[in-house]
């Protein structure tokens, strides 16, 4: 495992609200398998992502998040509340050498309840 530096951008969308996030700093960094992984803390939050050709994974703390090109993936995700059965959709998929973007849909009962486009850029190699 080295360490890596990354810029990490997460923007969600809600109707008509429209959050985002931030931060740039360092994060372990592996290749296993196919699979690049990085791992790095946001606010006191432990966030996770696996991603390969066709494939991501998501973790924040306890909260988990599949994805699978050309696939709808069900998850439970869990909230403060409690847990959601939600379904994830790639909606677009892009990885280089320096970059990995993707926008994905979450939807409950086959309709979407927000997008979201998350892009991780390492600026320094």
């Amino acid at each position: 495992m080295i360490q890596r530096q990354i810029k990490y951008t997460n923007t969600i969308i809600n109707n008509t609200e429209e959050v985002s996030v931030e931060t740039i700093g360092m994060a372990d960094y592996k290749l296993a398998d196919g699979y690049e992984n990085i791992s790095f803390m946001y606010r006191g939050s432990n966030i996770e992502i696996k991603y390969g050709k066709q494939s991501v994974v998501l973790r924040n703390g306890r909260s988990k998040l599949m994805f699978k090109k050309d696939a709808i993936m069900e998850n439970k995700y869990d909230v403060p509340y409690g847990t959601l059965t939600i379904q994830t959709k790639i909606e677009r998929y892009e990885v280089t050498d320096n970059t990995m973007t993707l926008e994905y849909s979450l939807m409950q009962n086959d309709e979407i309840i927000s997008r979201a486009v998350l892009n991780i850029e390492y600026l320094v190699s």
